[in-house]
């Protein structure tokens, strides 16, 4: 595998205003993802986020990811949103993450 260097824009924003339906999910750049501040591995999110799609239909994905995360990470948690039939989904910034509560 090959990787390219990408330089994520920093941007500015307002506070992030959570939707109240919203569930967090956090890699990090070693690939460690988090599911509302907990570790998880891809098979167990697609399972939990399968039951809460159930659960409230209208729930909306926020992901968090800083500029050193592999985009193959990245790519791999969308792939896993995408099968548990979940279809919004939130990037957050590293500025609105760092203004965030």
């Amino acid at each position: 595998h090959q990787s390219v260097y990408v330089a994520l824009p920093k941007v500015t924003s307002q506070n992030l205003v959570e939707p109240p339906l919203s569930i967090k999910i956090s890699i990090d750049p070693k690939g460690v993802y988090l599911l509302n501040q907990e570790r998880i591995d891809l098979n167990e999110l697609q399972l939990k986020l399968q039951a809460e799609k159930q659960r409230e239909p209208q729930s909306i994905v926020l992901l968090y990811a800083d500029q050193n995360t592999r985009y193959e990470d990245i790519a791999k948690v969308l792939g896993t949103i995408h099968h548990s039939g979940i279809s919004k989904v939130g990037f957050v910034t590293e500025d609105a993450a760092k203004d965030a509560p």
